[in-house]
């Protein structure tokens, strides 16, 4: 089966989930904690995943594509992620492709974030990992070398777009 079909039968399993009549015990237990850790999972790289996506996308189509990636997605979803989400997800992308390869797995978006906001992300992502840091951990860290709020602005490269990390 190709795989964008699917993804097709996968939101519509998860539509008849939902649906409040249907009934769970067409599940054993183990198919049940399969599907709940492939939504836990989802939730925690989708917006690695749409910073890699759109990343990849905005080189090849042109200065409208992440509005009309937004559209499409809420066309195809219900679901509405702005242009500022995504290019916040890209920056985050593209600011960290170089040193993805040893991120640790379990480091969360927020982390990301907050790593590819600091002046030299690759420094503390090895200082992290030699410390035995946690995601949080380092994200604490971060927050305190930046003062008070721990938060800084920054801006996109390509378009100039500011938002603070």
């Amino acid at each position: 089966m190709n795989t964008e079909i699917d993804s097709q039968i996968t939101r519509e399993m998860y539509k008849k989930i939902l649906d409040p009549k249907f009934d769970m015990q067409h599940f054993t237990y183990e198919t049940q904690l399969g599907l709940v850790a492939d939504c836990v999972e989802s939730r925690e790289i989708y917006q690695k995943i749409l910073g890699k996506f759109v990343s990849n996308l905005e080189g090849k189509r042109g200065d409208r594509v992440i509005e009309k990636f937004s559209k499409d997605l809420e066309d195809m979803t219900g679901l509405k992620i702005t242009v500022a989400s995504l290019r916040v997800y890209v920056w985050v992308y593209q600011t960290l492709e170089s040193i993805l390869e040893k991120m640790p797995a379990d480091y969360s978006y927020t982390t990301w974030r907050q790593l590819a906001g600091v002046d030299n992300p690759e420094t503390w992502l090895d200082q992290a990992i030699q410390k035995g840091l946690s995601g949080p951990q380092l994200s604490r860290a971060i927050r305190l070398s930046k003062g008070k709020d721990g938060r800084k602005t920054v801006s996109c490269k390509k378009c100039g777009f500011e938002f603070k990390v």
